[in-house]
């Protein structure tokens, strides 16, 4: 074998190994799993994110058709870091019904924009299934994730 091949070999080498493990400055991260109930019974196709109080990466996840979820930082339901989260619950509800028989193909049907001039959250939802206010921090939803432990949450949106 000549010297040109073998110095090739611990290059390629030395480049898979370089690209093995996680990137600098990545924060570990630990399995995050849990549960969106509102009125008792479970939230399906909602977006949880964990909004970071002290400096992590935001972790993200869907609540699948039980209201349950995990977590994502970096890597699909790799977790969150640990330290102290704000909840944000979000979910957009399915745009309505119409009544028009017949489809518009131009597209000039009746539209009326959304209003945005009353402040009340009730009437100003913006197309949410779930009351805006679990959506925005300061919501009172709160979590810590630990290095050890259990790192399951349940979330009641009463």
């Amino acid at each position: 074998m000549s010297p040109r091949v073998n110095v090739f070999g611990v290059l390629l080498l030395a480049f898979i190994a370089g690209c093995g493990g996680a990137d600098e400055g990545q924060k570990p991260v630990y399995v995050v799993s849990g549960k969106i109930l509102l009125a008792g019974a479970p939230v399906p196709k909602a977006s949880v994110i964990f909004s970071p109080n002290d400096g992590q990466p935001v972790a993200y996840g869907t609540t699948e058709a039980d209201g349950t979820f995990q977590l994502t930082t970096y890597d699909y339901h790799d977790g969150a870091a640990a330290g102290k989260f704000d909840v944000l619950v979000s979910k957009t509800a399915p745009p309505p019904a119409t009544s028009t028989a017949e489809h518009d193909a131009t597209g000039a049907g009746d539209f009326t924009p959304p209003s945005h001039d009353s402040d009340d959250s009730e009437s100003n939802n913006s197309g949410s299934a779930l009351d805006p206010k679990w959506g925005r921090p300061g919501n009172g939803l709160t979590a810590e994730v630990t290095e050890s432990g259990d790192n399951t949450f349940e979330f009641k949106l009463d």
